[in-house]
């Protein structure tokens, strides 16, 4: 067994190709740009990070993230996600950032919280059936926030 962001996977070199491979041509089409979380003296990914972008609107992206249940609570995420805002608004240049978080997720929806996103929506995920909400960050409202280094750390 090997481990993606830190929970346990069968082994299966191809399956890791192909999932690696699916990545580089998201980014090669301009649809998404995907980062690992690491930390130092761990050796395997302890999670990923993704701005996907939309075909309608070159200026937004949707933000995800997945951090491995052991590094929950210790900034990690938040650490994560504010980085990237900085370069989605700062390198980017976006002017809306959006997230999407199971209900049930409160550590998600507190980093969202944290770093300025506000609620849009509640929906439920028709790929699965989940109660999620739906938040967005303008990027005037976001580079304001970098900018004063308001975003408090957790």
């Amino acid at each position: 067994m090997s481990s993606l962001a830190g929970d346990p996977i069968r082994d299966d070199r191809r399956a890791g190709e192909r999932w690696f491979a699916r990545s580089r041509q998201r980014f090669a089409d301009g649809k998404a740009i995907q980062w690992s979380v690491d930390q130092a003296g761990v050796s395997d990914a302890i999670g990923t990070i993704t701005l996907s972008f939309g075909a309608t609107d070159a200026k937004a992206a949707a933000l995800g993230f997945v951090l491995a249940r052991a590094h929950w609570g210790h900034g990690l995420g938040s650490e994560a996600a504010r980085e990237v805002l900085r370069y989605a608004f700062e390198t980017l240049a976006l002017e809306q950032v959006t997230a999407e978080a199971a209900a049930r997720n409160f550590a998600s929806l507190r980093i969202l919280a944290k770093l300025g996103f506000k609620h849009i929506e509640s929906l439920i995920d028709e790929s699965h059936g989940e109660r999620c909400q739906r938040f967005a960050l303008d990027g005037e409202v976001g580079s304001s926030l970098l900018a004063s280094n308001a975003m408090p750390d957790c």
